[in-house]
């Protein structure tokens, strides 16, 4: 078993979960998050944060930001876990679960904020126009060519918006 931090958005509030080592892992991260795992931020590559992939997309009404990601706020709740181990620490072996985490929850705490609804639609209108899903294909010359596919303006106010 491998300890982890629960960002419970709703409550508030941080609280170490328990996911076991094996690859049925991603499915208690699935459940706790209420969808899809979506990488979101790393630490030095020593612990990752992992939310819900389709956050926006839902009528969330919790929301969180951690102060190293200022360029968005996060949608639902939030899962740290420690770096993957493998066989032999050979990346292209056998997953055999997480690295213990290099923090607790009283250093991350200070470094969480909590958002409504409101605050985040308010956030979301204020950033409309900024990408939030861009797709990047290697064109012609290997150069990188990117297309903004949604911006955050889609976002904002969901469930008003599911209404009409």
């Amino acid at each position: 078993m491998a300890q982890a931090i629960f960002i419970d958005a709703e409550k508030h509030d941080l609280r170490y979960v328990e996911l076991s080592d094996a690859e049925s892992c991603v499915d208690e991260m699935r459940e706790l998050l209420g969808g899809h795992v979506e990488l979101a931020f790393r630490w030095n590559m020593d612990a990752f944060l992992f939310v819900d992939e389709e956050g926006f997309l839902k009528p969330t009404q919790h929301f969180f930001r951690i102060t190293w990601r200022t360029d968005q706020p996060f949608a639902g709740h939030g899962i740290v876990v420690g770096r993957e181990r493998f066989v032999d620490n050979n990346p292209a072996g056998k997953w055999i679960g997480h690295h213990p985490l290099p923090f607790g929850i009283d250093w991350l705490r200070p470094h969480i904020g909590w958002l409504s609804r409101e605050q985040f639609n308010a956030w979301a209108r204020a950033n409309a126009s900024e990408p939030s899903v861009r797709l990047t294909v290697i064109g012609g010359g290997g150069k990188p060519v990117s297309s903004t596919l949604e911006t955050f303006g889609r976002y904002a106010d969901p469930i008003k918006r599911e209404k009409k």
